[in-house]
């Protein structure tokens, strides 16, 4: 019951984290939300605060004689916007053109009577009298004089002067003061943004608890049911070897005898009936041995019953068969654990048919020994051999015989290795717990 606990907990504590990395993704982005319509708003508001600058201060003392340049009229102006308009504070530059891109005035008087190109943007504001806002572009010429403060927002309209002329006033605000007051207003909705964000996070870890408990119940009933059904089909296999086991191969056994002792006994009297009978009892011994090779599969710890010894003696009787010579040394005490037996049973036979397939061997020994608590089963024959390239070429073409055995004894908790050269025969030694 712990571990499955601890899984949960873990799984939780995986969510949390995933959640608290969402919960400050969404975060970070309704910030910057924030601070974008923060921004906007500031620059709205500098946008009214500039229109109520050059229509309602600046506009009134355009008289025609600061149109003309005239000194007390210009000082006259110039004392009003620096008192009125808290110039080099909140608007750090003012200036007003007429529609051929003459600067009338400036409160720096260098620009005043300079000409330079109004864009479409200056001239559509001139004619609506709507203002306008952007970032001012101080590397132009007409902005020399404002470079030392940085980044400006540049707030353009037109207004009317006494004589009725319509000019563009520009103003300059520094445009940290529009970050900051964006700033101020996401600061404001800050406190309330935290608190929903990690009520939200708190909210969803009992959620997921609940959810991965019932997550890991799911999961451990199916386990159960899936264990259930191999024991089930475990069971239904072992009852079917033992039936095969105890019945048709003992029969088959006993048939095998009575033909030898029959052929035996007719001593050369009847060739021809004697030659069948033989037949038939090879036979019969042949299939004894397909039989044993299928309970085997059918279920491993039927070797418990023989041992490996009758297996791998069936398995290289098909290769004597071949007119191969075979050798088989195995203790008569040897003693493994099931799993590792059936191992070591599907390598032998897996390899013996690759050697009675491709390997054209003369000899074939296997050994299986026990030595420091491992098991080792030596196979060895004297066949063409092969390059390891070729093995790897053969793998590409798609015979992943030798591969997939050796997955299945690593599986198993043993290796397998390999020792070949062409003409030389090949050795291979397959080694689990034993």
């Amino acid at each position: 019951m712990q571990p499955r606990q601890q899984s949960v907990r873990r799984a939780v504590l995986q969510f949390a984290l995933t959640g608290l990395a969402a919960v400050l993704l969404l975060g970070y982005i309704a910030v910057q939300v924030m601070q974008s319509v923060g921004e906007g708003e500031a620059i709205e508001d500098a946008k009214r605060v500039s229109a109520l600058a050059g229509k309602g201060i600046v506009a009134p003392l355009l008289t025609d004689k600061v149109l003309r340049g005239d000194k007390a009229a210009t000082r006259t102006l110039d004392e009003a916007i620096r008192k009125r308009l808290a110039l080099g504070t909140a608007i750090v530059r003012v200036k007003v053109w007429d529609k051929h891109g003459r600067i009338l005035y400036s409160d720096d008087h260098r620009l005043t009577g300079r000409k330079f190109r109004l864009a479409d943007d200056d001239l559509e504001a001139l004619e609506t009298g709507k203002m306008a806002a952007e970032v001012s572009d101080l590397s132009k010429t007409e902005n020399m004089y404002e470079r030392k403060f940085h980044k400006l927002l540049e707030v353009y309209g037109g207004v009317d002067t006494q004589s009725g002329e319509r000019v563009l006033f520009e103003s300059y605000q520094p445009y940290k003061s529009i970050a900051a007051s964006g700033r101020r207003a996401w600061i404001k909705f800050l406190p309330a943004l935290v608190g929903a964000l990690l009520l939200l996070e708190l909210v969803q870890i009992p959620l997921a608890y609940l959810l991965a408990r019932r997550l890991r119940e799911r999961q451990r009933e199916r386990t159960l049911l899936l264990q259930q059904a191999l024991d089930a089909s475990f069971s239904e296999r072992r009852r079917i070897a033992s039936d095969l086991h105890d019945g048709p191969v003992q029969d088959l056994a006993g048939v095998a005898f009575g033909l030898s002792a029959a052929a035996s006994r007719l001593n050369g009297a009847d060739r021809e009936l004697q030659t069948a009978i033989t037949d038939a009892a090879g036979t019969t011994r042949a299939t004894m041995r397909d039989l044993r090779s299928t309970l085997v599969d059918l279920y491993p710890p039927a070797l418990q019953r023989s041992g490996l010894s009758a297996p791998i003696s069936d398995l290289l009787a098909r290769l004597r068969a071949n007119g191969v010579e075979t050798s088989l040394s195995i203790p008569g005490d040897l003693r493994l654990p099931d799993s590792s037996e059936a191992v070591m049973f599907r390598a032998a036979r897996e390899l013996l048919a690759n050697v009675r397939k491709h390997a054209d061997a003369k000899h074939v020994d296997v050994t299986v020994a026990v030595e420091d608590g491992v098991g080792r089963l030596t196979i060895v024959d004297d066949g063409r051999g092969f390059h390891q390239e070729q093995l790897n070429e053969r793998r590409q073409e798609g015979h992943v015989g030798l591969g997939l055995l050796t997955e299945f004894v690593r599986e198993g908790g043993g290796t397998l290795t390999v020792e070949s050269d062409p003409g030389q025969g090949t050795t291979v030694r397959v080694e689990v717990p034993a």
